[in-house]
């Protein structure tokens, strides 16, 4: 496989498209009611409930027994211009049609049109390519150099690819649109550490872990003798509802709210320095609730997801997304639709996360001031960020089935 096919433009040519065509592998779907089964058989050998963190949010308002939802604070600017872009980030998402292995010309096309997106935005973007058989697959990345630890990494990820079946509207278009609102709003700063964005092609749905995008990234990684010191995956984050009853719980995603209006963060007991940080951060910056829902070690991570992998390859993990298998039955399905997000709300979530996201990556200065160190003067955030640890070598999380 030459270098130009790994690394330039996604689109093949006609003999290829031909090939991998014809080329149907057989793909896994994430069945929520089976995983969340799963889910709860290990929860029996727990020894405790997963815990729910405190928000600072009020409990919802009852008259005559009956709950009602909790109003939001009126947008703001930024928020507003944010859920405006993800409609239309998620909707030409969605109009590539499936974006799978089975249909690569949706999936080579999204990924150039995310990657033109980028450049429109002056970012320099890295088309990461790697074979599966006949198939050529490409993650995107967009790598904020850090200053003093800048060989230490933040790394926020999205799958660009689609479910069989499905133009996988927040399954998995929301979680990459958020990622290009990110890109476009972080503020242009040098920090502590460095951070990566990175949309990854068909991550998780392979049988071999090395054939993945998240296989592709970490062995970049490994090669550049980088240390991932906290991964945020973003996976499904646009469904929301103001009905009572609109959410359910299962034995280890307790009922946390009976309507469907918040966001969750999950992550694991030894992870909670980052988990911890993050969580108030985000708590502070977006008028969405939170939830943050702490997973025991030996329960199972979701299967096929960027969480799982980087866990079981040894890296601190967290997983963002709106517990859409407790809300929403048509994630990854002929539903799952642009028209079924919510987008203002949307847009509370990802400008909260533009904001939180400085605070993992420390004190930020100028990314044009010259030198690695700069001076105290040129601080411009009074956040210095949690003490992360490294990662890497040893899993970190659940173990592997």
């Amino acid at each position: 496989m030459s270098n130009v096919a790994l690394n330039g433009r996604a689109r093949v040519g006609s003999n290829e498209r031909s090939r991998i065509a014809n080329a149907h592998l057989e793909r896994t779907r994430l069945l929520w009611p089976a995983v969340l089964a799963a889910l709860a058989g290990c929860a029996s050998a727990a020894p405790a409930a997963p815990v729910q963190e405190p928000s600072a949010e009020p409990a919802p308002v009852a008259s005559d027994s009956v709950p009602r939802a909790r109003p939001l604070a009126p947008a703001t600017a930024l928020e507003r211009e944010i859920a405006s872009e993800l409609e239309q980030f998620v909707t030409a998402l969605a109009g590539f049609g499936e974006r799978n292995v089975d249909h690569p010309l949706g999936l080579a096309d999204a990924t150039d049109w995310v990657h033109q997106t980028l450049e429109g935005y002056g970012l320099s973007v890295s088309r990461q390519g790697f074979s599966v058989g006949d198939e050529v697959q490409q993650n995107l990345v967009v790598h904020f150099a850090g200053a003093r630890r800048g060989d230490h990494s933040v790394v926020v990820g999205a799958r660009l690819d689609s479910p069989l079946g499905s133009v996988g509207s927040d399954d998995n278009a929301s979680g990459a649109a958020a990622l290009l609102c990110i890109a476009k709003h972080l503020e242009r700063r040098r920090a502590l550490r460095s951070v990566d964005l990175v949309w990854f092609s068909d991550a998780g749905m392979r049988r071999d872990p090395q054939a993945t995008g998240v296989g592709a990234f970490l062995k970049d990684v490994e090669r550049r003798d980088v240390k991932v010191t906290a991964m945020i995956e973003l996976h499904g984050l646009g469904v929301f509802s103001d009905r009572a009853g609109s959410q359910h719980g299962s034995e280890i995603v307790p009922l946390l709210d009976p309507f469907a209006q918040f966001i969750a963060l999950v992550s694991y007991p030894e992870h909670a320095v980052i988990s911890d940080h993050f969580n108030s951060a985000l708590v502070d910056t977006t008028s969405v609730p939170v939830r943050r829902v702490t997973a025991f070690s030996d329960a199972p991570s979701i299967p096929g997801t960027l969480h799982d992998q980087f866990l079981h390859a040894g890296y601190p993990a967290m997983l963002i997304y709106d517990t859409h298998g407790l809300r929403y039955p048509e994630f990854g399905g002929a539903q799952d639709t642009p028209d079924r997000l919510d987008f203002p709300r949307m847009g509370r979530v990802v400008a909260g996360i533009v904001r939180a996201l400085p605070s993992l990556m420390g004190p930020s200065t100028e990314i044009d001031e010259p030198g690695e160190d700069a001076p105290a003067s040129s601080v411009v955030s009074g956040v210095a960020g949690p003490e992360l640890p490294p990662a890497g070598g040893a899993p970190a999380g659940p173990a592997a089935n």
